[in-house]
């Protein structure tokens, strides 16, 4: 029960003549780091660049495994060779596709400094 009216700034008046200095001493010396637009954004993009290159292997995975039962199944359905020389092909080729976004251009991460 409030007696007084004002006894609420009373309060307010004492907590900042006691401890106010010294709690705002204490928010500067932790001052949180954030960092500027630009950063932020930079390392935005590179998440959704390594994103994507991860969606587009997990893709290329999917297609191979994928033509390789096609392939498979054509081949020992019809025990024809041409299935298996294109079977075979396209084995090489998507695992040359693999080596090259694997193993090529890589860009330098950025991260946030202080």
């Amino acid at each position: 029960m409030m007696d007084n009216p004002n006894n609420g700034t009373d309060d307010k008046r004492w907590f900042d003549s006691q401890i106010g200095d010294s709690l705002r001493q204490f928010d500067e010396a932790h001052k949180p780091f954030t960092p500027n637009r630009f950063e932020f954004e930079a390392l935005v993009g590179a998440h959704k660049q390594t994103i994507r290159r991860k969606q587009w292997k997990d893709l290329l995975l999917l297609w191979l495994i994928g033509c390789f039962l096609f392939g498979g199944m054509m081949w020992l359905l019809e025990r024809d060779m041409v299935w298996f020389v294109v079977l075979q092909a396209i084995i090489a080729c998507t695992a040359i596709g693999c080596v090259a976004v694997m193993f090529g251009k890589k860009k330098v991460s950025r991260r946030w400094n202080r």
